[in-house]
């Protein structure tokens, strides 16, 4: 198999942003970056905070609801209540800056990490999952924010959505273009850069569990679920699991972090990392790193990224350095994000731009990744 073609560009964040036009990857850079990215991503998790007291809209929402959305007013900063209901408050005048140059993060190269519902790499989907990652370095170390993705922002060109749209209004308005308005959302309403991403969808998730064997998740909440699924090989997708350990294959992996049946979005996004840990282990207990040029034609058609190799390898090397200590992570709370309900019925999250700004601008004093053991509060 001939190797690709090195890109001689090292990985920093001004470089990133000033470069421009550059190629498209390689089915193997797809395949070492996710493996990467697993890397960084799966060590950089913290329990999610309480679910919110409220039901979030389901993921099949139909895009396009603005039905009675107020003018909004360019007066600042959001400004939540001091309790957080599930009733409609009157929708705050905050209002982004389209072409605002976001605050930069100081010697950090940002990666938008994005988990799209799109299937087998073709058209749009919705980026269900959505990270930034600052990557620092000259310190040895690495930040996450999780975005939810049901943060109701200004999209470019479109209006109020939630934020998990934009990849597919940026892919109608132009092939190609829906990178180009997820990162514009991201930057205009929270102030985010953005350098560089990695978009991995259903296929992708699944084929790197099964890749490596299966994984072991360690539950602590108990899930019974029943649900019919054509795509299922008998039609029905049952979940029945107890707290504790379980051995699931690629696609119970992506059943599981994906229903919300019970509990709600943060309650998902909680299933969410307690698979990655299990991805994370596992790939440290088959020693993935010196396979990695082996499999560097696997999983072309369900990744999508403007990293180039040497940046991946440059990602690879910090990761295996990395102590938890060194890694930082914050999740969003009613300071950063107020829950509102739309005119049309769906519940959402509004954004503070301010608040999001200020915790990421102090990333590397919060608290390094821990493991919760308090179980009792967090289950729905």
């Amino acid at each position: 198999m001939t190797a690709p073609t090195l890109q001689a560009r090292r990985l920093t964040g001004p470089a990133a942003r000033e470069a421009q036009g550059f190629a498209r990857q390689t089915a193997g850079r797809r395949w070492l970056l996710l493996w990467v990215a697993l890397l960084l991503l799966t060590s950089c998790v913290q329990p999610a905070p309480p679910p919110l007291a409220l039901t979030l809209t389901p993921a099949d929402a139909t895009p396009g609801d603005q039905s009675g959305i107020p003018a909004p007013q360019a007066t600042g900063t959001l400004t939540a209540p001091a309790t957080p209901t599930a009733t409609r408050p009157f929708l705050p005048t905050f209002t982004p800056t389209p072409g605002a140059t976001p605050r930069p993060l100081q010697q950090t190269t940002n990666l938008l990490i994005l988990g799209s519902d799109r299937r087998g790499g073709k058209g749009a989907g919705r980026t269900d999952v959505m990270m930034l990652v600052a990557v620092d370095f000259a310190q040895k170390r690495v930040g996450v924010i999780s975005i939810p993705r049901d943060l109701y922002v200004q999209i470019p060109g479109v209006g109020r959505e939630r934020i998990n749209t934009a990849d597919v209004y940026g892919e109608r308005q132009k092939p190609g273009g829906g990178i180009d308005l997820v990162k514009r959302t991201v930057q205009d309403n929270l102030g985010l850069p953005v350098d560089n991403f990695v978009r991995v969808d259903f296929g992708g998730f699944v084929q790197i569990v099964d890749t490596l064997g299966g994984i072991t998740v360690t539950m602590d909440c108990p899930l019974h679920e029943r649900w019919a699924d054509p795509a299922a090989p008998d039609g029905v997708v049952t979940l029945d699991y107890e707290p504790g350990d379980h051995a699931l294959d690629g696609e119970h992996a992506l059943w599981y972090v994906r229903t919300r049946r019970r509990g709600n979005d943060l309650d998902r996004a909680r299933r969410q990392q307690r698979v990655l840990l299990a991805l994370k282990g596992r790939a440290e207990e088959v020693n993935l790193l010196p396979k990695v040029p082996d499999l560097f034609s696997a999983l072309h058609d369900n990744i999508d990224t403007d990293l180039g190799l040497l940046d991946v390898l440059a990602l690879a090397r910090l990761g295996v350095e990395l102590d938890r200590a060194d890694i930082h992570s914050r999740v969003f709370d009613f300071h950063m994000a107020q829950p509102y309900t739309t005119p049309g019925g769906a519940a959402v999250l509004l954004p503070n731009k301010a608040a999001i700004q200020a915790a990421f601008d102090q990333i590397w004093e919060a608290p390094d990744v821990i493991t919760s053991t308090d179980h009792q509060q967090r289950c729905p």
